[in-house]
Parts: C-alpha cells; structure tokens; sequence
C-alpha cells in the first residue's frame, strides 16, 4: 500500500466539482454538434446508395441493347404499392411494380453483394416486407430509370397519425 508523503495531497471536493462542471458544459456545447454530424452522415449515405444504384440499373439495362430490360421484380416500372398497409409488398400482383431485384444486379456484377446498398440488404429486398422504422426500399419509376426510394414509417414521421405505412421518395432523417 503506498502511503502519502507529508505535504502531499489529494484533489478537493470542490476541485472536483469545478472539473465535473466544465465537462458538463462542454458537454452540453458538443452534443448538439454530434448529431448534426450523424444526420449529416445518414444523409450521405442515403444519397451515396441511390446514385449507386442509378448506375448499377442503367447498366444492367443499357448491357443488352435489344433487350433493355429493367431489373425489377414487377412487370412494369413505377412506385410499388401496399394494399393492405401491413409493409408485404408481395401480397397483390401489382404491388411489386419497379421494387428493384438486388439480387440480379449481384448476379450480373453491377453490386458486389447484396449490402453494397445499406438499405437494400436481403431482408427489404428479398422478403419485401418492413419490419422496423428505418426500412427503405428502391424502385425504378419511370421508363427514364429515375430511382426513388420509400420508408417504412413505424414513428409517424409525416405527422398523418398512421405509425405503420409505406411513406413517399426522399430522405425521412433516419438511414439504417
């Protein structure tokens, strides 16, 4: 046990205090800066995953020059559709129009694997079906190939009251 010289001496209580107080306000300083931060990052990342998959679906499209054909799961391009709200949407023929087919951008080597797209990893592609807030699935809308994206809202994001729906294009502040 290592003993104490005289006229060494500890931290006071107040000096603790002191510290522990400017901690606290710095703190209080940084914290809102961190979120800016990770809101900025997901933002980034959204953005970063729908101009990769602009490219990997024109490529695949552009590869056969008589073909052009779309790698989506549906018949025709366009937004997918949840008839019964429930996040299947494979639950009704026409509810799978444009949902883009990861996997056959994997198979055709425009993607490495099937998360080189954070949002569109197998189980909100392959199954289809949202399970938690933070779900995002990619379609192709219009015969351009323009890509969009939808949300699975869980926390009423748009304000509506509904907690469990299929929300629109675009960014909605929470990116898995």
């Amino acid at each position: 046990m290592k003993k104490f010289i005289k006229g060494q001496r500890g931290f006071t209580l107040i000096e603790i205090i002191i510290v522990l107080a400017i901690l606290a306000i710095l703190a209080a300083l940084l914290g809102p800066q961190l979120a800016g931060f990770l809101a900025r990052g997901d933002r980034a990342s959204y953005d970063a995953d729908k101009r990769t998959l602009e490219l990997s679906v024109m490529a695949y499209y552009t590869a056969d020059p008589v073909v052009r054909e779309w790698p989506i799961w549906g018949p025709d391009v366009g937004a997918p559709y949840d008839h019964d709200n429930d996040g299947n949407l494979f639950d009704h023929p026409s509810a799978r129009n444009g949902l883009i087919d990861i996997d056959r951008l994997v198979a055709a080597g425009l993607l490495a694997d099937d998360a080189a797209v954070r949002s569109a990893d197998g189980h909100s592609h392959r199954h289809r079906h949202a399970t938690s807030e933070g779900s995002y699935i990619w379609y192709v809308a219009d015969e351009d190939g323009t890509i969009k994206s939808m949300f699975w809202d869980a926390e009423d994001k748009d304000g509506d009251g509904v907690t469990t729906e299929w929300l629109g294009d675009g960014f909605w502040g929470v990116y898995p």
